[in-house]
């Protein structure tokens, strides 16, 4: 499954710096935290990180300095290493190396420290949790989703997977992160349902960045300006280090451009001092905020709303209601990834339909019903004789043989009487 493979190595890049505290303690009382990344024996170098996304390098004379506090190298490693958890959503298999990685070199390599435990517990979670990402399961919100689920679904999946982690690094202050998290949506999943969503939030991060980028170059020159003079008038060996300070002020800073580049990040990171990230930044958070805002996100919503309401249709069998949703759906956003696997599954589930045999039975032909009784009777059969009938007619046949009788008795007299 697809990830954005920059989005894990931004994690773990900034993971590397983000628990280091050094500190410098000046004659002044005050104490600057960060990274020392250099020192001569007439200044110290370090890194303070402004906010989450801004890093910036301060060079103190050794003039100015009270004490120096150096943490132990790993206090420094685990602290980098710390918040490195399982989350509530899986990575793809390949990613797991990049986490697993670090931390099977700090157990390598710190085998006596007190965090060892919480170390390999979490190697033990991310191995298993890679195992199951192995056999085709993927985790959503703290759910996994089987093979077959996760496979029909991978597009949305990675496209919400990729707006939560825009989320995740707009709420850690990370701009620039989460900038370059929406640039590979753009690029993988720009159809997915989470598309109208991550450009409405990258329009609220690009205002402001755009502002401050802007005014970072608008104030350069004349901060260069005010170096160039001090180091003009200090005297050797100041001025040669004062100079050797600014080069490799710039020389980080265009290294550091050129290694997002190299990443193939759009966004290189916020370096206030450096001219050539401040004027990248600031023309391209211009050129996309044209771009998105010309961007319909209403039609776009509303397509994805037809969508779900035909994927409720066809699971009812509601496929007159699905066809209509569709058909309505489409124009409003030609490219909705959800259209072309919704049609599918409609027609398919047209399909199953016509397969099943009807449920209803055939129509039969009503028998003719009587219109004087409650029971039609069937026509080869007599009806029932009336009891009365029969007494009546025993009755008739009675009285006709009596008096048929009596007529016979009154003849034969007669014809004996006759002979006699």
């Amino acid at each position: 499954m697809t990830f954005p493979r920059c989005l894990a190595v931004l994690l773990l890049a900034l993971s590397t710096t983000a628990g280091r505290a050094d500190s410098v303690v000046l004659k002044s009382g005050e104490k600057i935290e960060g990274r020392i990344v250099g020192e001569t024996p007439a200044e110290v170098r370090i890194e303070v990180n402004v906010s989450a996304s801004i890093v910036d390098e301060r060079v103190i004379p050794r003039a100015e300095i009270q004490q120096i506090e150096k943490i132990p190298a790993d206090v420094a490693a685990w602290a980098t290493l710390k918040s490195i958890q399982p989350g509530a959503n899986s990575l793809p298999a390949a990613q797991y190396e990049h986490v697993l990685t670090p931390l099977k070199a700090f157990a390598a390599q710190y085998p006596q420290n007190s965090h060892l435990a919480d170390v390999q517990k979490s190697i033990a979670a991310f191995e298993a949790e890679k195992k199951r990402v192995d056999e085709g399961e993927l985790k959503l919100d703290g759910n996994w989703l089987s093979k077959a689920e996760a496979q029909k679904e991978r597009y949305q999946i990675n496209g919400m997977l990729t707006l939560k982690f825009i989320r995740s690094e707009q709420a850690r202050g990370d701009v620039i992160s989460a900038l370059n998290a929406f640039d590979f949506l753009e690029k993988q999943f720009p159809n997915s349902r989470s598309y109208p969503d991550a450009v409405e939030l990258a329009v609220k991060l690009l205002a402001p960045l755009k502002t401050q980028a802007a005014a970072r170059v608008a104030a350069l020159p004349a901060e260069k300006a005010a170096t160039d003079k001090a180091i003009f008038a200090a005297l050797e060996p100041s001025k040669t280090d004062m100079r050797a300070a600014a080069d490799r002020t710039k020389a980080a800073g265009d290294a550091a451009v050129a290694a997002a580049q190299q990443k193939g990040l759009k966004w290189p990171p916020f370096i206030p001092k450096s001219e050539l990230a401040m004027k990248q930044i600031a023309d391209k958070a211009g050129a996309d905020l044209t771009r998105l805002a010309a961007i319909d996100l209403g039609k776009i919503r509303q397509s994805i709303e037809l969508s779900d309401k035909a994927r409720q249709a066809i699971a009812g069998n509601e496929f007159a209601a699905a066809d209509e949703a569709l058909k309505n759906a489409r124009p409003l956003w030609e490219a909705n990834e959800l259209i072309p696997r919704l049609t599918a599954d409609l027609a398919a589930a047209k399909a199953i339909a016509a397969a099943k045999p009807s449920a209803t039975p055939a129509p039969t032909t009503p028998k003719p019903v009587a219109k004087k009784t409650d029971v039609a009777m069937p026509a080869d059969e007599p009806p029932p004789a009336n009891p009365w009938l029969k007494i009546i007619l025993g009755v008739v046949a009675a009285a006709i043989g009596i008096f048929g009788w009596r007529v016979y008795k009154s003849i034969k007299t007669k014809a004996n009487e006759v002979l006699e």
